[in-house]
């Protein structure tokens, strides 16, 4: 079964990747070009998470562009404690997205820096809690 998901007026199949993980990751989405300052803009919204055994896992949220283009942000977490998440290493954030500033393309270790930063301000740690309880 294929996944559908809308995005403004067109409909994109590849997010079925996430569901089967022998397939490509968001890192074999197609690439999204965006200038730094519209990736804060963007609403990122749950769209998956996954538990690996009892204290780890990965989650995926996305934010849809114009109507026609995914961007997702795909990360490891890690129970420390009981209730207690930490993101696993926070420079393995893998997207589609190839941050921009008015000289060109970002550093990686920038843009790295970036997606933290939106991740941590993304409420994350609540829906993998809410999403994992029985």
């Amino acid at each position: 079964m294929r996944l559908r998901k809308q995005c403004g007026a067109v409909n994109f199949e590849f997010l079925s990747c996430w569901d089967h993980p022998d397939q490509a990751g968001v890192d074999a989405w197609p690439l999204v070009k965006l200038h730094q300052a519209e990736l804060s803009s963007l609403k990122f919204e749950p769209y998956r998470v996954r538990s690996q055994g009892d204290a780890t896992g990965d989650a995926l949220w996305i934010a849809c562009r114009q109507t026609d283009t995914f961007i997702g942000l795909a990360f490891a977490w890690h129970e420390v404690a009981p209730g207690i998440l930490a993101m696993g290493d926070m420079l393995a954030i893998t997207t589609n997205v190839l941050l921009l500033s008015e000289n060109g393309v970002l550093a990686p270790s920038v843009q790295a820096a970036q997606c933290v930063r939106l991740v941590q301000s993304l409420p994350w740690r609540a829906e993998v809690l809410r999403r994992l309880q029985p």
